[in-house]
């Protein structure tokens, strides 16, 4: 006994024959897997089948006393649920962290996923200026991790590194600093991490006070090797 009959279900959007004449049917007990490419019109079938969308041409038919549910792949979110609260749970992360197309992991052979029931499509998007900042300190991150021996005067060597130090040092501070900005020119992103090491030796007893109150040329560089050059006109 049929559970579930679909028979010649066709759906256009405008001159878009987004589902082609699809029948078939799915008996008691039985599990059955929907497969097709990008748009080929799954989340359109099923939402035809649940009734919150309606066939232009076909017929849906269920089983007396069956009724048919389907797990929105878009989450609908109670009142007062906020952005916090999304990236709190994992599933914004899981979202951002995943692969846009599906690949293939050739050491474990298996597929890796990409993001579900993709369509190419032509998007007229509208969102306002902003320019967000965030300053993280990464210590407790970094040692929940198990990157313990740098913080402790003790235990850390940086000697692999090639550089050769008279006395202890040893990481005090990790600080993780970025900023995005979207305005009518583009988006403009930039980070840094300032890791801040300390030692055994004296400060010296002098100290200078270096105030920059004029037009100032900047360099920023690794290894002697300078990565942005900029001059501040303005204070």
């Amino acid at each position: 006994m049929a559970m579930l009959k679909v028979d010649g279900i066709h759906v256009y959007y405008g001159s878009i024959h987004a589902v082609k004449g699809v029948s078939f049917e799915v008996g008691e007990g039985e599990i059955v897997t929907l497969i097709g490419a990008n748009g080929a019109g799954k989340s359109t079938l099923f939402r035809i089948l649940t009734g919150e969308l309606e066939a232009d041409e076909g017929e849906v038919v269920i089983a007396k006393n069956r009724r048919l549910g389907l797990i929105s792949q878009i989450p609908v979110y109670p009142e007062g649920y906020t952005v916090d609260d999304l990236m709190a749970s994992g599933e914004a992360m899981e979202f951002i962290t995943a692969r846009k197309y599906e690949g293939y992991n050739v050491q474990a052979e298996e597929a890796i996923p990409g993001w579900p029931d993709q369509e190419d499509l032509r998007v007229n998007m509208s969102l306002p200026k902003f320019d967000v900042s965030s300053d993280l300190e990464l210590s407790d991150a970094l040692k929940a991790l198990g990157v313990t021996d740098v913080f402790d005067r003790d235990a850390s060597d940086f000697t692999p590194l090639g550089v050769e130090i008279d006395g202890p040092v040893y990481l005090s501070q990790a600080q993780h600093a970025a900023r995005v900005t979207i305005d009518e020119e583009g988006c403009t992103a930039a980070s840094y991490v300032d890791l801040m090491l300390v030692g055994d030796a004296l400060p010296p007893d002098e100290v200078v006070d270096f105030t920059l109150d004029r037009p100032f040329l900047f360099v920023i560089r690794s290894e002697n090797i300078p990565l942005f050059i900029g001059v501040v006109n303005q204070m």
